[in-house]
């Protein structure tokens, strides 16, 4: 199955994209670098092309996983990421938030290891009634 990963390049990204070509599908790593410009829309519509899904990935509230210590940082992002609240800029979900969530939900499905404070996140935003409704409908939970 072809999967793009928008900002496939970046520090939970490399690891989506490893995992889902670990698993014998093709996951492309959208980002600049790869020739593709989501803001730009460059190179967009051919890495699109014959996916069957796409997923989100940031790494907006980067920090600590559970194999690296809270001392050291990776990939320039803070050891200690900034939430303002519950959420990433506040007391109240964000678009933000739930882009990210769908990239936790892969990341989750493929193994891969994300920061406690992320999963700690990914938590309560499922814990959401319109999310889990959401999912539900889906048939993802």
């Amino acid at each position: 199955m072809k999967i793009v990963v928008i900002g496939g390049t970046g520090l939970i990204g490399t690891k989506v994209v490893g995992k889902l070509k670990s698993k014998g599908h093709e996951g492309i790593a959208a980002a600049p670098n790869t020739g593709v410009n989501t803001i730009a829309g460059e190179g967009l519509a051919e890495a699109l092309t014959n996916a069957r899904a796409s997923s989100r990935s940031s790494t907006a509230a980067c920090g600590p996983t559970r194999r690296m210590p809270r001392t050291t940082s990776r990939g320039g992002c803070s050891s200690s990421p900034t939430m303002h609240g519950d959420y990433l800029f506040g007391d109240r979900p964000s678009v933000v938030d739930l882009y990210l969530f769908v990239t936790l939900l892969w990341a989750d499905k493929f193994g891969v290891d994300v920061p406690e404070r992320l999963v700690a996140l990914r938590h309560r935003l499922e814990a959401r009634p319109a999310v889990r409704a959401a999912l539900k409908a889906e048939g993802l939970r």
